[in-house]
């Protein structure tokens, strides 16, 4: 959401994608160390082979054809238990992780929006006001009842408009539908006429500010935190961003200013 809200997608795929590079690193570390226990069992194996040989010959006074159809036997044998050791040490490794893997998938596929829309596809621009009409929404997973049911509003433009209510009465939900986070599943939300719609959503969000519930900070400086909505915002423009928000004697009186490390 708070990506989303920010239009700096970019910016936390960057992220993914260096997060991703450890984890490839890690993993390769994890193959080598693999292959050393493989190559550790083999040299074991082979040790064993020959005692199995020592105490054939001078404990049990085996025979050389009894010998040999042995060692062929043990031969025919050993690879097959190497190989199940190996697979059973990466199904217990991989098998606690397979579930979380696939519900993150799950949720990525039901968290997709559309493709970026073409150029000549309208921008949603607040100048009157935004109209719910019948808007319902009911969350997936839940008893089944909707979050919002029927809801009609105008919200009208350079004016303070405040949603009041209980927790759970579609507050949050009511924002993250006209920020264009939510569609609706049934109704329409228009932004001066324009209707708001998947392929307008993104643009949309580029075009307004959105402050949730809830805060978090990202490990990494103040500055790289800022920068996650505007990548190539200059230190001025930084410190203009912080003075609107009240926090910039703040980030004055922090030992390394915007350097500071948070998270």
């Amino acid at each position: 959401k708070t990506a989303k809200s920010h239009g700096a997608e970019g910016a936390y795929r960057a992220r993914l994608a260096a997060n991703l590079d450890k984890v490839h690193a890690e993993a390769v570390g994890y193959m080598r160390l693999t292959s050393l226990g493989t190559i550790m069992s083999q040299v074991v194996s082979a040790l064993a082979v020959a005692t199995l040989v020592y105490a054939g010959i001078k404990l049990l006074g085996m025979g050389l054809p009894q010998l040999v159809a042995f060692m062929v036997l043990l031969m025919r044998i050993a690879p097959r238990f190497t190989t199940l050791q190996t697979n059973l040490q990466q199904l217990l490794a991989e098998v606690t992780v397979f579930g979380d893997i696939e519900r993150f998938r799950a949720e990525c596929a039901a968290a997709a929006e559309p493709p970026l829309p073409p150029a000549s596809t309208p921008t949603p621009l607040l100048t009157e006001a935004i109209r719910c009409a019948n808007v319902r929404y009911a969350y997936a997973g839940g008893d089944g009842r909707p979050a919002l049911e029927d809801l009609d509003c105008l919200i009208p433009a350079h004016r303070i408009t405040a949603l009041v209510g209980p927790s759970g009465s579609g507050k949050s939900t009511t924002a993250d539908l006209v920020c264009g986070l939510l569609t609706p599943q049934a109704g329409t939300i228009h932004i001066d006429g324009l209707a708001l719609t998947p392929e307008t959503a993104r643009a949309w969000r580029r075009s307004i500010a959105y402050v949730p519930q809830d805060h978090f900070l990202l490990p990494g400086s103040v500055a790289e935190n800022l920068r996650l909505a505007r990548p190539h915002a200059s230190d001025a423009e930084l410190w203009a961003a912080l003075e609107g928000a009240g926090a910039a004697d703040f980030v004055r009186a922090l030992s390394d200013g915007l350097d500071t490390q948070l998270g």
